[in-house]
C-alpha cells in the first residue's frame, strides 16, 4: 500500500533536475561545438549563479527582514566588515528624465549608469517602455558627492543628462548607522550632553 501511494504521488523533483530537461535542447543548439552533458552542465551552473545574483540583489534591496519575529537588517559585505560599523554602500534607484528613447535599452542603461555606480537591476516599466522616465538601480557609496549629471555623446554632440535620486539614505557618521540623520543621533546627542557637563565641571 504503501508503495503504491509512493508512486502516485513521487517526491518533487529538485529545481536543477527540472531545469535541466527544459534547458537541454537550447543547450544542444548553443553548444554544439562541446559535449551536451558538459553543455548543459555549464549552462546549469550559470543559470543557477545568475539565480543568486537575482535573489541577492533582491534580499538586499529590502534591507529589512523579520523571521520569527526577530528583526534583521541587511548589508552588503565588504573584506573590511566590521558588526559595529554598518555599511557605507547601499542599492539606490535614480531616475534619468528626457533620455532618448533607443537608450532605454539594458546594456545602454547599465553603461550610462556606470558613471553613477555600480548598475544592478532596471525596473519593469523601463525595460518595456511604458514609462517616459528611465529607472536604474544602482550601487552607490552613500557618502560620496552624488553625480548629479552625466554627458553623452551621440551623433558627434555631447547631451547633458539629469540623475534624479530616488530616496537615497543618509549615513550617521556619529554611530555608523545606515538611514539614520545626524541631526536625530542619540549617540551624538549624548555626546555632546557629556562635553557640556565636563565643560560646566571645568569652569567651576
Amino acid at each position: 500500500m504503501e508503495e503504491a501511494q509512493n508512486s502516485d504521488n513521487p517526491p518533487p523533483k529538485s529545481f536543477k533536475t527540472s531545469y535541466a530537461k527544459v534547458i537541454q535542447q537550447p543547450v544542444a543548439a548553443l553548444f554544439q561545438h562541446v559535449p551536451v552533458q558538459a553543455a548543459k552542465k555549464t549552462f546549469q551552473d550559470d543559470a543557477m549563479r545568475l539565480l543568486a545574483q537575482i535573489l541577492a540583489i533582491r534580499i538586499w534591496f529590502r534591507s529589512e527582514w523579520t523571521f520569527d519575529s526577530f528583526h534583521m537588517r541587511v548589508f552588503k559585505w565588504t573584506p573590511n566588515f566590521d558588526p559595529q560599523i554598518e555599511s557605507l554602500i547601499a542599492p539606490v534607484w535614480i531616475r534619468l528624465p528626457a533620455l532618448p528613447v533607443h537608450l532605454f535599452e539594458k546594456n545602454a542603461l547599465f553603461t550610462l549608469a556606470t558613471k553613477i555606480g555600480k548598475p544592478l537591476r532596471i525596473d519593469e516599466p523601463t525595460a518595456d517602455l511604458s514609462r517616459p522616465v528611465a529607472r536604474v538601480c544602482v550601487e552607490i557609496d552613500v557618502t560620496s558627492p552624488k553625480v548629479q549629471a552625466v554627458h553623452l555623446q551621440i551623433e558627434g554632440k555631447t547631451y547633458r543628462q539629469q540623475v534624479i535620486y530616488e530616496n537615497c539614505p543618509p549615513y550617521c557618521s556619529s554611530c555608523n548607522h545606515l538611514g539614520l540623520e545626524i541631526a536625530n543621533c542619540i549617540v551624538k546627542h549624548n555626546n555632546e550632553k557629556r562635553q557640556i557637563k565636563c565643560g560646566t565641571k571645568s569652569h567651576r
